[in-house]
């Protein structure tokens, strides 16, 4: 397990349990392209809260999922201006693209489903 490094204030560093992601990453295998299934990316400040349902219990073991579906022309408009993604959850330009709810939902609930399996 990593170390608990408190960084300022309230902000915790959050690291995925790699036997679950491992596991969950498996059975994403079924739903989504390998290649579509990204790992090991550098970390990043992503505003979420996430952390404060987990950090000091010594049981919680999980994998924040974060899915990404943005229009693939934006990606590479995005791509063309230098830029990683082209906009961030959080932030003023964020675009939901409606088509993709129903894949969100079936990653949720295959990731959820696998958690079950013994």
């Amino acid at each position: 397990m990593y170390p608990t490094i408190k960084m300022k204030s309230m902000v915790y560093p959050l690291v995925n349990n790699e036997a679950m992601v491992s596991k969950i990453n498996s059975s994403l295998a079924t739903v989504l392209a390998p290649e579509k299934i990204i790992n090991n990316t550098p970390a990043v400040m992503g505003s979420e809260d996430f952390h404060h349902l987990v950090i000091h219990n010594k049981k919680a073991v999980y994998d924040f999922i974060l899915v990404g579906t943005a229009n693939p022309a934006l990606v590479a408009k995005a791509a063309q201006e230098g830029k990683k993604f082209p906009f961030f959850i959080h932030n003023g330009n964020y675009q939901v693209d409606l088509s993709m709810i129903p894949l969100g939902t079936v990653i949720g609930a295959t990731a959820l489903l696998e958690l079950f399996k013994k």
